[in-house]
């Protein structure tokens, strides 16, 4: 009996200390299970930590939600729908959503306004108030066909899936200026929800580093276009003359360049409504951001581009964004060549696609535009509309310096005229017509006109023919008058029109075999024959040449150039012409009295003589006496007349 006692306690000590193994054992297993479970999970989060620590973009985002819902899947995560980040912006009432969509494998990013409905409200209110906040929602039979319907409406895309089933829940997060949220066609464990959370513990810290990241690049970027302003703002206060902003064009060209665009030009334009034209200024055509020293003027009414430019500018916005493609942008390019006498090269490597995108930036008296062949960004239009915001400041100075040098320049004009106008006022004699033209030349130098020659054209109406006064070509003297027959050549035949109907701003382009046989006929068959052979050279030598003229009364003032006059150098010539009009009729009364006075003398000589011979004896003593007396009367009165 003893034995069997004894024999009792071991066995039952043995299966007390067996079932402790037991227990021993199983608890072993379930804290292994519960670390490969862990090491899984860590496993995850560190895949999730590895892509958001390496965002560079907010679009990264879209990245992140897609390796969240990777390993929640992973983990056994059942029936996920969608992983998202949603960043609030309360200024605008909305947020961006960035969202991955397992089932269809879609990224979508879509900003939505929060405001039309309640519950998206409360959803935002939630994740702002608390920086630990968590928002659930879940959708079942109306419900769900009414957040479709809302969806819909406000542009979001609509889960194709969602027409099949029961319910839909959304699970979020507060990552404070918003939030990480996961949705599922079915309702999450308590242990998704809690994996779920350490997922966007992990992101949130990853994504203050890219805030605070962006933030410094922010800084870093301000600092950039500050110092670009600045660079442009100081050049244009700078500005001494107002052809100085093609300079500022080009200077515009190198900061956006700096900044990390490529525009293909960059121009700046002031609105002219009186004229109906925008002056602008520009860099080269070809992409290079050459500065061109040359002021080009186009009509407000040009169609392709101009009018809508003027209409955005007249409704007082900041800026347009005007597309060009095609036929449109192939006539805008001829139209603008045409215009300015530039080709455009290399027009299908500036503009891949056959394409260019044209943003444009306001002031209050004009524009700044950049061009590219592709989409401009929301941050370049940006920087453009703060190019214009300094070109605004420093614009009345620039208007001031313009309205300055006009009085200037109108004091240069007034000075020339006045010494032209005294010079012409003084003539005594006709002869004295080549110091006059002499003196106009040299007033239109001293106004930066660039002259072949400059003549005065007296003309006669019947035969048609013209006296031309000549200033000094190349420092040669033309101290005398040209008498000039016209031929029936284009040219003289342009002219005398021209003075015929007092035409006051008239150009003639003399070129190949119209310039041949009118330098031929002027050399041959008229009184420039007379001219020395370096002035005959300097006339012909030119293959083509502009003649301007200013036609009055008189007749008109020739100017000669290489390049066609401006219409303000147009303006001065009639002025010029217009004083000298205003003198000639003085000049002829000189001329008048000139005759008069002479024949006043010749009459007097006259009398003289015939009183001497009235006065003789008839009885003549001798006859030679008597033809000597009368002979030395007739002398005397020849050598009075100057002869």
């Amino acid at each position: 009996m003893q034995g069997r006692s004894i024999k009792g306690e071991t066995a039952g000590k043995v299966k007390d200390a067996l079932q402790k193994s037991l227990r021993k054992l199983k608890d072993a297993q379930v804290a292994l299970a519960t670390k490969n479970r862990e090491l899984e999970i860590e496993a995850s989060l560190e895949a999730v930590r590895i892509i958001a620590m390496g965002m560079k973009v907010p679009a990264d985002m879209l990245d992140v939600c897609r390796i969240i819902s990777q390993e929640l899947k992973k983990l056994g995560v059942k029936e996920i729908r969608n992983v998202q980040t949603a960043i609030i912006d309360e200024e605008k009432a909305s947020y961006l959503n960035y969202e991955y969509f397992r089932l269809t494998r879609k990224k979508i990013i879509t900003r939505v306004e929060y405001k039309k409905r309640k519950d998206v409200v409360a959803f935002v209110r939630k994740m702002l108030k608390d920086p630990n906040g968590f928002f659930t929602k879940t959708f079942k039979g109306a419900e769900i066909k009414s957040w479709i319907k809302y969806q819909t409406k406000t542009g979001q895309y609509v889960d194709p899936h969602l027409k099949k089933i029961k319910s839909l829940h959304y699970y979020f997060y507060s990552i404070g200026p918003g939030a990480l949220g996961v949705s599922s066609y079915g309702p999450a464990s308590k242990e998704a929800i809690s994996m779920f959370k350490r997922f966007r513990n992990v992101f949130q810290l990853a994504y203050q580093r890219f805030i605070d990241l962006q933030k410094a690049e922010a800084q870093a970027r301000e600092a950039q276009i500050q110092l670009a302003l600045e660079r442009v703002r100081a050049r244009t206060m700078a500005m001494q003359k107002s052809d100085e902003f093609s300079e500022t064009a080009y200077l515009l060209f190198q900061q956006f360049k700096e900044l990390g665009e490529n525009p293909i030009q960059i121009t700046i334009g002031i609105f002219n409504e009186d004229k109906g034209v925008i002056e602008f200024r520009i860099t080269g055509f070809d992409g290079s951001g050459s500065k061109i020293d040359q002021a080009y003027h186009i009509p407000i009414e040009e169609p392709l581009l101009m009018q809508k430019i003027y209409s955005a500018w007249k409704q007082q916005k900041k800026s347009i964004v005007i597309e060009l493609t095609g036929k449109e942008l192939r006539d805008w390019i001829n139209y603008r060549s045409k215009l300015s006498g530039l080709a455009e090269s290399g027009t299908r490597k500036i503009n891949p696609g056959g394409r260019r995108i044209v943003s444009v930036g306001f002031f209050s008296k004009g524009l700044l535009s950049i061009s590219k062949p592709g989409p401009i960004p929301g941050e370049t239009i940006q920087i453009l509309e703060r190019f214009a915001g300094v070109f605004d400041l420093t614009y009345t100075r620039f208007l001031d310096l313009k309205t300055a040098e006009a009085q200037a320049r109108e004091a240069q004009i007034e000075l020339g005229l006045e010494r032209v106008r005294a010079r012409a006022m003084a003539m005594q004699k006709s002869d004295e017509l080549a110091e006059l033209i002499d003196t106009v030349q040299k007033e239109l130098t001293k106004l930066e006109f660039i002259l072949n020659n400059c003549i005065f054209w007296i003309m006669q109406e019947e035969p048609p023919a013209a006296v031309w006064w000549v200033a000094p070509v190349n420092k040669t003297n033309l101290p005398q008058s040209y008498q000039v027959p016209f031929s029936d050549l284009p040219y003289f035949n342009a002219v005398f029109d021209g003075w015929k109907k007092r035409v006051a701003k008239w150009i003639y382009e003399l070129k190949g075999k119209d310039k041949k046989k009118t330098d031929q006929y002027l050399f041959t068959e008229t009184d420039l024959v007379r001219f020395p052979d370096e002035v005959k050279q300097a006339f012909e030598k030119e293959d083509k040449v502009y003649i301007s003229f200013s036609f009055y009364s008189y007749g008109g003032l020739h100017i000669s150039t290489k390049e066609p006059l401006t219409e303000e150098q147009l303006d001065i010539i009639n002025r010029f012409s217009r004083a000298f009009d205003m003198t000639y009729t003085r000049f002829l009364d000189l001329q008048k009295a000139e005759a008069q006075t002479r024949e006043a003398q010749i009459q007097l000589a006259l009398e003289r003589v015939r009183a001497a011979s009235m006065a003789m004896k008839h009885r003549i003593k001798r006859c030679g006496s008597g033809v000597v007396s009368t002979g030395t009367s007739i002398g005397s009165q020849i050598i009075c007349l100057r002869f």
